[in-house]
C-alpha cells in the first residue's frame, strides 16, 4: 500500500513508542549499503549507521521518499541492511502483524529471528546473494504483504526489527523499503447459549416466541522479483 507523506506522517504523528507500534513513514530507521557485510550481528541495531526516515532507497521510479540512500560506487552492492528499535511496555497477547515491502527481494526479521521472506532464495542469505524478482518500485509498493509475529518472538523493553533488501541485478536502477508493525487485537471467544431446563430460558423457548410471533404476524415470512535481472 502506498502512501503520500502527507499521509504517512498524519500516522506517525499519532503512534505512541509505547504501544511498540512502528508506522509507514517512521523516522529512526537504520540503514547501511556497502562493498562488505556488515557485522554478523547487525539484526541486533546499535550498529553505528547512518539513520533516516522512511520510505528508504534510491533510484528512478521510486515515488517519495523518505531519506535517499547512498549508491556512489564502482561496483554496485546487491544488498541494503535496514534495522529499527521499537519498545514494548507489554507485550500483546496475539502477538503483532508486520506489514512490508521492497524493491527488489527483502529477508526480514524481528529480534534476530526471520520472520517472512519475498522474491529471494532458499536457504542463507548472504551480501552477495541475488533476488529472484525485480518488482518495480511502484508495483513493490502497491503489493505490500504481512505476516504475523508471535508473542513469543517479542519480550518487554527494546525490540528490534530487521530487514536485508537484495538487488536481482548489480546494476538495478532502484532500491526502495518500508514496513510497519501494529499490535494484534485478542481474539474474543464465541459464547455458546445455555439451556437450564424449567428456567423458561434458552433455545426452545426462543424456538417457542419465533412460533408464536410467526402466528400473530399473518405476513411475516421465514428468511432463510520473475528470474528476469532487471531493477
Amino acid at each position: 500500500m502506498a502512501l503520500s507523506p502527507i499521509a504517512a506522517g498524519a500516522i506517525a504523528s499519532t503512534t505512541g513508542t509505547d504501544s511498540g507500534e512502528v508506522a509507514f513513514g517512521s523516522g529512526d530507521w537504520s540503514y547501511y549499503r556497502g562493498t562488505s557485510a556488515p557485522a554478523a550481528d547487525w539484526r541486533d541495531g546499535d550498529n553505528g549507521w547512518r539513520t533516516g526516515t522512511a520510505p528508504l532507497g534510491f533510484g528512478i521510479g521510486t515515488g517519495s521518499l523518505g531519506t535517499k540512500v547512498n549508491n556512489d560506487f564502482r561496483t554496485r552492492p546487491l544488498a541494503t541492511y535496514f534495522t529499527k528499535t521499537f519498545t514494548l511496555s507489554e507485550v500483546p497477547a496475539a502477538g503483532m502483524t508486520l506489514t512490508t515491502w521492497a524493491d527488489d527481494g527483502l529477508v526480514a526479521y524481528v529480534n534476530g529471528a526471520e520472520v517472512v521472506r519475498r522474491n529471494m532464495p532458499t536457504g542463507e542469505i548472504k551480501h552477495t546473494s541475488y533476488a529472484t524478482a525485480a518488482p518495480q518500485s511502484s508495483t513493490a509498493r502497491s503489493a505490500s504483504f504481512e505476516v504475523t509475529v508471535p508473542a513469543s518472538q517479542l519480550r518487554v523493553g527494546e525490540n528490534v526489527i530487521a530487514a536485508q533488501v537484495q538487488s536481482n541485478w548489480r546494476a538495478t536502477h532502484n532500491v526502495t523499503f518500508d514496513a510497519e508493525l501494529t499490535a494484534n487485537a485478542p481474539s474474543t471467544p464465541e459464547t455458546t447459549p445455555s439451556s437450564t431446563p424449567g428456567s423458561g430460558v434458552g433455545v426452545d423457548d426462543g424456538v417457542v416466541s419465533a412460533r408464536a410471533g410467526a402466528r400473530a404476524d399473518p405476513h411475516s415470512h421465514a428468511h432463510a522479483h520473475s528470474g528476469a535481472r532487471r531493477g
